[in-house]
């Protein structure tokens, strides 16, 4: 990024009125992508229950701290440390292979329920496609009898996030500038490795979820009744997204999945309706390697557009706030291995308009 918005000291100008909503609102969809991962992960331990009693636990735990503490020593000495890894991790799965006869079992179970996490990421982003909504990503829509149009300088923001487990370190540095009509997406995710007792399976499948939001907005007044198209126009100045995984010797998995959205919310006194716009979901699956990813460049030349239309039929003289911004989701398994994330995306949203239909 070679001229980052400048984080601004001084008091906003705008103002936030709908935050206890629209957070509310927020949590709400967080708790709804999370859930159904987190109804799973239990299920997978029950299944686990089957093959893995503790006295096989326990003796796994040895195993593992046995090739731990002999890898860490032989990283003092000389020598190619990916020669060293691979022997190590290899080493490892080996004498668990050996030593627990339903090895294997664990192994087949583990990839049944990583393709069951899949397609409830499939059935989400069916569930948006079936919403109302367009997003645009090389022309620009055709326009539309605007009954008001807004630009910057924004007299509303909102922004929030939500951890679901807190086991992941999170830093987020990301922030809104309604003056200018900046968003800046700045996270850094890292989801360790839990150094627990593996006596029991409350370590299998270990989760977390981090969500967080920007967004500028302003108010509108309807004119006449009926419906509202919304439309936003954003531009991308600056993206680099990028995750990993990193193994630790054992029962190795891990999974990491990103997605980066646009929103759009109506804010009424007492409710909040609006839309998600998935613009981009990418991740990483691993059984024990070290694996890194960089998600594809977003277009830096040409702005994307985005366009709602809210289900309610308005009266006249109703007074909305609506909000336009970015979004992004991490959601982290991990099982005797690591996941990290680093998010750096700076937009401005341009253009918020509304048209009667």
């Amino acid at each position: 990024m070679k001229h980052p918005p400048v984080k601004e000291r001084r008091s906003k100008t705008a103002s936030r009125p709908d935050h206890t909503l629209t957070a509310k609102y927020f949590q709400k969809l967080s708790q709804e992508q999370s859930q159904p991962r987190v109804a799973l992960a239990e299920d997978y331990r029950r299944s686990l229950k089957r093959i893995l009693s503790k006295k096989k636990l326990s003796s796994a735990s040895e195993i593992i701290g046995r090739v731990q503490a002999e890898y860490h020593r032989t990283n003092l000495g000389l020598g190619p440390e990916l020669s060293r890894w691979k022997t190590s991790h290899r080493k490892a799965q080996l004498t668990l292979a050996r030593t627990l006869p339903n090895y294997r079992d664990w192994k087949s179970l583990a990839e049944m329920f990583r393709k069951k996490r899949q397609l409830l990421g499939k059935g989400e982003l069916a569930a948006r496609a079936l919403q109302d909504i367009h997003i645009d990503r090389d022309d620009i829509l055709p326009p539309d009898r605007e009954v008001a149009a807004f630009t910057p300088p924004f007299p509303l923001y909102d922004s929030h996030q939500t951890q679901h487990a807190d086991l992941a370190e999170v830093q987020d540095n990301s922030l809104e500038m309604p003056g200018i009509g900046h968003l800046v997406t700045d996270v850094a995710f890292e989801h360790r490795k839990d150094d627990f007792i593996r006596t029991d399976l409350a370590g299998f499948g270990t989760m977390d979820f981090y969500d967080s939001y920007r967004t500028c907005g302003s108010t509108f007044t309807v004119p006449s009744r009926g419906k509202l198209k919304l439309r936003a126009t954003f531009k991308n100045f600056y993206n680099h997204v990028v995750c990993s995984t990193k193994d630790h010797f054992g029962f190795s998995e891990a999974e990491i999945d990103i997605l980066l959205e646009f929103i759009i919310v109506v804010a009424q006194p007492n409710q909040v309706k609006g839309a998600l716009f998935p613009l981009a979901r990418e991740g990483l699956v691993s059984f024990g390697s070290d694996l890194s990813y960089l998600f594809p460049s977003l277009d830096t030349t040409r702005p994307y557009e985005i366009e709602y239309r809210p289900p309610e039929i308005f009266t006249a003289g109703t007074s909305v706030n609506i909000y336009a911004g970015v979004r992004i989701f991490i959601a982290s398994v991990i099982n005797d291995m690591e996941t990290s994330a680093r998010a750096r995306l700076w937009w401005q949203l341009q253009k918020l308009s509304v048209a009667m239909v």
